[in-house]
């Protein structure tokens, strides 16, 4: 499933994700915590970087660039 979201110029991923789940509200708690932080179970790629091994926590997004999130899995 893609979906497109506009974000201003210099607006961080977490902002973005942020306007994604207010139009998707189903996936508020799993994207981001109540803190507006990265859930510590979900995957996050921005340009095909894993998000995590990146040295910013709320990287800058620029027209273009994608973000892929990638559902967490459990089980037992």
């Amino acid at each position: 499933h893609e979906v497109e979201v506009d974000v201003s110029p210099g607006e961080g991923m977490l902002e973005a994700l942020s306007t994604l789940i207010g139009s998707h509200p189903e996936l508020a708690g799993r994207i981001l915590d109540e803190e507006g932080s990265l859930n510590p179970y979900a995957v996050v790629f921005l340009n095909g970087q894993n998000t995590r091994a990146l040295d910013q926590s709320n990287p800058s997004l620029e027209e273009g660039d994608v973000v892929i999130l990638i559902p967490s899995v459990g089980g037992g």
